[in-house]
C-alpha cells in the first residue's frame, strides 16, 4: 500500500485490512476490515497485497462481486488446482499478477539483448541465477512471507520460462538440495535452496541458487551464449547500494563488449502503469497474465 499511494493518479479510494482497528473515513478513503464491504462499491481495479495463501479466496470473492479488473502479487495462486479453478470463473476478467522485475529497465533491456544474441546465431549453454535475500526471523517476516524461501521462486521462474521465453515444454528438476538455519529446521522460512534444471532439447543446464540467508540483498542473472568459437556472458547485477542495475556483456579474453547502469527504483510506477494499460486496453507486451501462471505452478509443484 505505501508504494501505490507514491502513485496518486491512481485515485485510490478504498483500503481493506483485517488488522485495522476500525474502520474509518479518512480524507477521501474509506478503510475498512471485511472484504464484505467492497460487495457494494463502485470499484473499477482491485489490488491484492496479502499473504499468499490468501490470494485463492480474494481473487474468488472479488470476482464473486463483479470486479472484472483485478491484479495480485506473486504467486497468484500456490497449485494447479487453484489456477483451474479460477481459471473456470474468470473468463470475463482481467487478472494480472505482480512479477515486478519485469518492469526493471535492465530487465526490459536484458531481454532485448538474449533475443538479439539468439537471432545472431548465438546458442545459450548455461543459466546461473544468484538469488540472494536477507529475512529477519520474526513473526512480522514470517507473517509477510508464509512461503519462506519458496517466496522468490515465482520470481525467477516466471522471467525464465513467460518472459525469457525459454522453451518450457521439456524441463526437468536435476537436482536440488535445502539448506536450513540449524535452530529453524522444523520450517523453511529461512535457508538456502540450490537446484538444477535441465531445459530443451539441448538438454541446457540452469543453476538456481536462492538464499534467505544472505546478509544482504542481491540478485544476478547470468547467461553464456555460444558461437563456434565465439563466447558471450551476459548478465545483469540488481540491489547495488548506489540504488541502479548493471547490465553487461562480456566476449572473449574478458573483453568487455557493453556496460550499462539503470535506475532501479522506477519497477513499481512501471508496473502499475503497465498493469492500467492493461486493464484499459486488454494488452500491455510486459505485463503477467494470469493464464500463463500454469507453467510456474507446474514447477512450484514438482520443487515443493
Amino acid at each position: 500500500m505505501s508504494q501505490l499511494e507514491q502513485l496518486p493518479e491512481l485515485g485510490m479510494l478504498y483500503v481493506c485490512d483485517i488488522t485495522f482497528e476500525e474502520d474509518r473515513k479518512e480524507e477521501g478513503r474509506e478503510y475498512f476490515r471485511s472484504i464484505e464491504r467492497a460487495k457494494d462499491l463502485p470499484i473499477d481495479v482491485a489490488f491484492i497485497a496479502a499473504t499468499a495463501s490468501a490470494h485463492f479466496g480474494l481473487i474468488k470473492t472479488l470476482i464473486g462481486f463483479g470486479i472484472k479488473n483485478i491484479f495480485v502479487e506473486k504467486p497468484a495462486v500456490l497449485s494447479i488446482e487453484e489456477y483451474n479453478q479460477i481459471m473456470a470463473i474468470s473468463k470475463d476478467c482481467r487478472i494480472a499478477t505482480g512479477y515486478i522485475l519485469r518492469h526493471a529497465d535492465s530487465i526490459n533491456a536484458l531481454k532485448s539483448i538474449l533475443e538479439e544474441t539468439k537471432g545472431e546465431g548465438f546458442r545459450m549453454e548455461s543459466c546461473k541465477v544468484n538469488y540472494e535475500k536477507y529475512l529477519p526471523v520474526t513473526a512480522e517476516a514470517r507473517a509477510m512471507t508464509d512461503l519462506g524461501i519458496f517466496d522468490e521462486m515465482p520470481h525467477i521462474w516466471d522471467l525464465l520460462f513467460n518472459y525469457f521465453d525459454f522453451k518450457a515444454a521439456d524441463i526437468s528438476l536435476c537436482s536440488s538440495e535445502v539448506q536450513y538455519e540449524e535452530e529453524k529446521k522444523d520450517r523453511a522460512v529461512v535457508g538456502t535452496f540450490v537446484y538444477d534444471l535441465s531445459i530443451g532439447e539441448d538438454k541446457t543446464v540452469v543453476n538456481i541458487h536462492s538464499s534467505f540467508l544472505s546478509s544482504e540483498r542481491k540478485r544476478r542473472f547470468e547467461f553464456v551464449y555460444v558461437k563456434g568459437d565465439e563466447r558471450r556472458i551476459i548478465a545483469v547485477d540488481l540491489d547495488s547500494p548506489e540504488n541502479k542495475d548493471y547490465l553487461t556483456i562480456e566476449g572473449g579474453e574478458g573483453n568487455i563488449l557493453l556496460s550499462k547502469e539503470y535506475p532501479s527504483l522506477t519497477k513499481v510506477r512501471n508496473e502499475v502503469n503497465a498493469a492500467m494499460e492493461y486493464f484499459l486496453t486488454g494488452s500491455n507486451p510486459h505485463i503477467a497474465l494470469f493464464n500463463t501462471e500454469n507453467v510456474v505452478l507446474n514447477l512450484y509443484d514438482e520443487v515443493k
